[in-house]
């Protein structure tokens, strides 16, 4: 196992092939081996169900990061015009990540393996 790394929801160390934490089931997707900076294509697996079965796709990707947007939202509850309560929210986190296909050497957008 990896040292250094620990669950960000409980804190225990965790093993990053696992995708999810084994003490307290958070799932995790760690994207720091993906260079954004120079679009270097990556292959990327996805397990989904397709047409009514359970499938694996692989696709051949150039990944774009277009823009990491941070926003905290603010509530306010007023009583005769003046502020009774006021409450910062968590802020949230919008990450727009694109991934363009690329035809492989065998011409293929995507292969999908049954499971």
């Amino acid at each position: 196992m990896p040292q250094g790394k620990n669950c960000p929801n409980c804190g225990a160390p965790y093993d990053p092939a696992l995708n999810k934490c084994p003490y307290c089931g958070t799932i995790y997707f760690d994207m720091s081996c993906i260079n954004f900076a120079d679009g270097e294509p990556i292959y990327m697996k996805i397990k989904t169900e397709w047409r009514g079965k359970p499938v694996t796709m692989t696709q051949l990707v150039r990944p774009r990061l277009h823009d990491i947007h941070v926003r905290r939202d603010r509530v306010e509850t007023t009583r005769l015009g003046l502020p009774v309560v006021r409450v910062n929210l968590m802020p949230t986190v919008t990450i727009d990540v694109e991934f363009e296909a690329i035809a492989n050497d065998n011409n293929e957008l995507i292969i999908v393996e049954e499971e």
